[in-house]
C-alpha cells in the first residue's frame, strides 16, 4: 500500500528530477526577446494536477510530451503528440504509469521509463516505440519508480528507486537507488548495482550519463525529519512539511564522491566536483565536456525547494572534460532545464525574475533570448526548426515564433504571449495573463478560455461555460500610442473605442446571449478571485481517522448521485477537514481528490467478503461506508478484526458506487479485482452540486459501529 512515510517519500522523490536549481553564471553574453504563441492544450480534458507538462522530446518530426503526477497519482497517462505538419495533437498510446517524466532515445528507439507503475511494485516498466508502435516491457525487478535509461555498449542500462523485501512474513521494504542492465533491449534486467540502505533514509539513482567510454550514474537521498531535529538556524527556511516531518535533501552521501561510474568492468565512485554538502546533480553531455548542475546545502526542504531557493542552498555549473571539472561563468538564480541539440547546449533559466533561454556551443559565448515577462510555471524546453519549444505548468505548448527586439525596444506585447489556452473548475484556478473567469454557467464543471493579442490595439477571447470574466488591457499608454482597443468574445463585438484611462472591462452575458462589456478600474496585479460559498456545515468535518464524518459524509453524496444502493469511499480520497461554518467551492476541491465514480453489482455475500479483507487492514486504509452499516470487534493484530453483524442480505444483488481511484488498488483494498463501470459523475462536482441544493450538513450517520475485543488469553491472565 502507499500510505506509509517512507512510501510517501518514495513518491515524492520521483520528480525530484525536474527541478534543478542554478547558480551565478557568466560570460560574453548577449539579449534578445522572443515572442510566443500556443500551440494549444492537449491536457485539457485531464484532472487539473495532470495538466502540467513535465517533458518535450522531438522525434521523427513529432513533439512528443510528459504529463501528469505521480504524486497525486493521476495515471494511467496517455502518450500526447503535436504532428508539426497536420498541426494538430493526437493520443497514440497509453501507459500504465501514473504520470510520464521523460522520454529517452536509445539505440534509435523512443523510450519512456515509467515512473511509478499503477500496477503492483512487483516490477517497474519501460515502454519502447518501435516500428510496429508502442511496446510496454513490465520487467524490471521491484522497480518502483524508473528515472532514467541510456544505452552504454552493447547494453542498455536503467536508474532506479528500488526496494527489497526481507522474505514474506515481513511488510517492512528497504528502499535503495538501482542500476540495471539488459542484454535485449528491456525484455530481461538484472541489477548492476545498488545504493546502501540506511533505516533513515531512502536512496535513488537519477540521472546516467555515457560519457568517454564510462557510464555515469547520480544519485540523491531524503530523510523526514522533525523540527527539533532540524537546527534552529534553518527553520525560516521550511515549508509546511509533509505528513508531520520534513523531507530535507541528505548532502554529501559517500563524502567527497558525487557519482557512481562504470568503466566496463567494475562499479566505483569517483569525485567530480570540488564542492561541499552535495545533494543533487544533474548532466548532460556537450561534445568532449559534460555539463554538471550542482545543487548543495544543509537541511533543504525539499517540498520548499519547488518554489523557492532557501538562503542556504548553493547552485553552480561546472563542466568535466574526463579529467577535472572547472566551473562555467553564467550568471542566473536558478535552472529550470537543460536541453542539448545539435550539439548546441540550451539552458532554461530565471534571473532576477526574468525567465530566459541561453544557447551556447562552446560554454564561452553565450546568446540569451528573453521571454515575455508574464509567462509564468515555465516547466520544460525542446528544441526544433529554429524555433523553442516550451511546456507549462496550466498545460499549453508555447512556440517562440519571433524575435521582437533588445531590451529597452520591445514590441507591445512582450509582456503576454501573443495567444494562451486554459481550462479551469474554480476561479482559484482562472487566472491567465490579461484574463480572469468570474462565474461559471455551471459551477464546478470545466470553464475554456482562449486569448489571442492581434497587432497593437485587438484582443479575441474565446470561451465556454462562462458567463462573466475580466479582460485586462495588456497595454500601457506608450505601448499603445493610440489608445484605441477592440474587444471580440466568442466572436462579438463587445468593445472599439479609445481606452486610455481604462485598466480592464467586467464582461458579462446577457440572457439573450450577447455579451457585454463595461470599463472598471481594476488591476491584473491587484486582482484577487472571490471565494464563492456553496453551502455549510454545522458539525465539523474530520478528514482523518476510521468512519470520519467527512468521508461517510462523502459516501452518502456519492451513493446518491450514482443512484446506487451502497458506496464505499476510500480514505485517502479525503484531504483535509473543514470546521464548522461556510464551504467554499474552493474548499470542496481542496479536500477532496478528483475522481471519476464507477459503479458495479455484487451479492450482499460477496460484498461482506470484501469488507472484511478490508477491515484487517490498518485502520488508515478501511473504507467508509453509505447505504449499509457494520459492527466489528477491533483487535491490536488488524489481521484478527471480526466483522460481527452486517446489515446486507446475503443473496440480495447490490449497485455499488465507488472511486476509480478506489478501484485502481482494489487488490491491495479488497482482495481481488473488481470490475467496474464508469459513470459521467466526477466526486468534487457532485459534492458541490449537493450542497447548493440542500445548502447545509447538519449531521452524518455513524455507519461502523467498533466493539471492543475480548482480551486475549495472556491480557486476562495479566490482568490487563
Amino acid at each position: 500500500m502507499k500510505g506509509t512515510m517512507t512510501i510517501k517519500i518514495i513518491i515524492i522523490g520521483i520528480i525530484l528530477s525536474l527541478y534543478l536549481f542554478g547558480t551565478e553564471v557568466f560570460g560574453e553574453t548577449t539579449m534578445q526577446i522572443l515572442q510566443v504563441e500556443s500551440l494549444g492544450l492537449p491536457t485539457q480534458s485531464k484532472q487539473f494536477a495532470a495538466r502540467k507538462i513535465n517533458a518535450l522530446k522531438v522525434f521523427n518530426h513529432r513533439l512528443y510530451l510528459g504529463h501528469g503526477d505521480a504524486v497525486v497519482n493521476t495515471g494511467p497517462t496517455d502518450v500526447i503528440y503535436y504532428d508539426f505538419a497536420q498541426s494538430e495533437y493526437k493520443t497514440e498510446f497509453t501507459v500504465d504509469d501514473e504520470a510520464i517524466y521523460r522520454y529517452e532515445v536509445v539505440s534509435g528507439q523512443l523510450v519512456i521509463p515509467g515512473p511509478d507503475a499503477t500496477e503492483s511494485w512487483d516490477f517497474g516498466n519501460i515502454y519502447v516505440l518501435a516500428e510496429h508502435g508502442w511496446t510496454k516491457e513490465r520487467t524490471i525487478p521491484n522497480g518502483i519508480h524508473i528515472n532514467d535509461i541510456v544505452a552504454y555498449g552493447p547494453h542498455w542500462y536503467c536508474s532506479t528507486g528500488c526496494f527489497y523485501q526481507f522474505g514474506q512474513e515481513t511488510e517492512e521494504t528497504y528502499p535503495f537507488g538501482g542500476i540495471f542492465r539488459s542484454a535485449d533491449e528491456g525484455k530481461h534486467w538484472q541489477l548492476a548495482y545498488g545504493t546502501p540502505y540506511d533505516e533513515g533514509s531512502v536512496y535513488r539513482v537519477n540521472r546516467l550519463v555515457s560519457f568517454q567510454g564510462k557510464l555515469y550514474g547520480f544519485y540523491y537521498a531524503m530523510l523526514t525529519l522533525t523540527k527539533d531535529q532540524i537546527p534552529v538556524r534553518y527553520h525560516a527556511s521550511l515549508g509546511d512539511g509533509y505528513g508531520g516531518g520534513y523531507i530535507v535533501l541528505a548532502p554529501d552521501l559517500f563524502g567527497s564522491r558525487d557519482a557512481i561510474v562504470y568503466d566496463g568492468s567494475h562499479w566505483g565512485l569517483v569525485d567530480l566536483v570540488p564542492e561541499e554538502q552535495v545533494c543533487t546533480i544533474s548532466a548532460v553531455v556537450l561534445g568532449e565536456k559534460m555539463v554538471l548542475a550542482v545543487l548543495s546545502g544543509e537541511y533543504l526542504d525539499y517540498m520548499q525547494l519547488r518554489t523557492q531557493r532557501p538562503e542556504q542552498a548553493r547552485t553552480r555549473l561546472y563542466y568535466y572534460d574526463g579529467q577535472e571539472s572547472k566551473p562555467i561563468d553564467l550568471d542566473y538564480d536558478y535552472l529550470i532545464d537543460i536541453v542539448v541539440k545539435d550539439n548546441r547546449l540550451y539552458l532554461l533559466m530565471v534571473h532576477e525574475q526574468l525567465i530566459s533561454i541561453v544557447e551556447t556551443e562552446d560554454l564561452c559565448h553565450w546568446t540569451q533570448y528573453g521571454l515575455p515577462g508574464n509567462l509564468k510555471g515555465v516547466r520544460c524546453l525542446e528544441y526544433h526548426d529554429g524555433s523553442f519549444l516550451l511546456g507549462m505548468e496550466d498545460g499549453n505548448i508555447f512556440k517562440t515564433s519571433s524575435l521582437v527586439g533588445q531590451p529597452g525596444q520591445l514590441s507591445p506585447n512582450h509582456e503576454f504571449p501573443s495567444s494562451f489556452h486554459g481550462v479551469a473548475e474554480i476561479p482559484a484556478e482562472g487566472q491567465w495573463y490579461w484574463t480572469a473567469l468570474t462565474t461559471w454557467q455551471q459551477w464546478a464543471e470545466p470553464a475554456t478560455i482562449s486569448g489571442i493579442i492581434r497587432g497593437e490595439h485587438e484582443l479575441e477571447v474565446t470561451v465556454s461555460n462562462v458567463s462573466e470574466l475580466l479582460v485586462f488591457n495588456p497595454w500601457s499608454n506608450s505601448q499603445n500610442p493610440s489608445g484605441r482597443v477592440s474587444l471580440r468574445i466568442n466572436e462579438q463585438n463587445v468593445f472599439n473605442n479609445e481606452a486610455i484611462q481604462t485598466l480592464s472591462w467586467q464582461c458579462k452575458l446577457a440572457k439573450n446571449g450577447k455579451w457585454k462589456a463595461k470599463p472598471v478600474r481594476i488591476q491584473r496585479e491587484e486582482y484577487v478571485p472571490e471565494q464563492r460559498v456553496v453551502g455549510k456545515t454545522d458539525i465539523p468535518l474530520n478528514g482523518r481517522g476510521h468512519g470520519s464524518s467527512y468521508t461517510t459524509w462523502k459516501a452518502e453524496v456519492i451513493r446518491q448521485a450514482a443512484q446506487a444502493d451502497i458506496a464505499l469511499v476510500s480514505p485517502y480520497s479525503v484531504l483535509g477537514d473543514l470546521k464548522p461554518g461556510p464551504i467554499t467551492l474552493d474548499d470542496v476541491f481542496r479536500t477532496n481528490q478528483d475522481h471519476v465514480i464507477c459503479t458495479f453489482a455484487m451479492s450482499g455475500e460477496e460484498i461482506q467478503t470484501l469488507i472484511e479483507y478490508n477491515f484487517k487492514l490498518a485502520e488508515k486504509e478501511r473504507v467508509a461506508i453509505s447505504g449499509f452499516t457494520i459492527s466489528y470487534s477491533d483487535h491490536e493484530a488488524d489481521s484478527q478484526n471480526v466483522i460481527e453483524q452486517i446489515s446486507l442480505e446475503a443473496q440480495k444483488k447490490y449497485r455499488v458506487a465507488v472511486s476509480d481511484g478506489l478501484m485502481r488498488y482494489a487488490l491491495e483494498n479488497f482482495g481481488r479485482s473488481i470490475p467496474h463501470d464508469a459513470t459521467q459523475f466526477k466526486t468534487r462536482v457532485v459534492l458541490v452540486h449537493w450542497l447548493e441544493e440542500n445548502r447545509k450538513i447538519d449531521q452524518v450517520p455513524q455507519t461502523v459501529f467498533i466493539r471492543s475485543a475480548p482480551p486475549t488469553q495472556d491480557q486476562a491472565l495479566s490482568g490487563e
